[in-house]
């Protein structure tokens, strides 16, 4: 929770600030620290790999304006929504696959994506992975 703190406060007020009314979250992981953001004002949808992680957060955390879907961010088709918010997850994937989950944002229409970087790192290659 402490690695979130700035982002759990800085999130509604970006989302009204844009006019926010559909987040994906990909990967949404287990909800924990998103479930501390106020999001009453847009329809969430959360995608993950992890079929069982889906389907604990439907159970713990659905609603009409909160839904979850095991979504691939390389291979599969992406609901339609207004921002992708993409944390601590690209640094992950090979290169290759980090440009193809870039190029499938980019296919969703996407107004915006809100991702993780790391500026400190002045090049990124398949050996860099956390």
């Amino acid at each position: 929770m402490d690695q979130t703190a700035h982002i759990r406060n800085a999130l509604p007020d970006l989302f009204r600030e844009l006019g926010i009314k559909v987040l994906l979250d990909v990967p949404c992981g287990d909800f924990h620290w998103m479930s501390h953001v106020d999001i009453s004002s847009l329809r969430y949808i959360g995608g993950d790999i992890v079929t069982e992680m889906v389907k604990r957060n439907r159970v713990d955390y659905g609603s009409n304006d909160i839904e979850f879907h095991v979504i691939n961010i390389i291979t599969d088709g992406l609901p339609k929504e207004d921002v992708i918010l993409c944390r601590d997850c690209l640094v992950h994937l090979k290169l290759e696959d980090g440009l193809k989950a870039v190029q499938n944002f980019k296919r969703s229409g996407a107004k915006y994506l809100l991702s993780t970087t790391f500026p400190d790192h002045a090049e990124n290659t398949d050996e860099f992975r956390y």
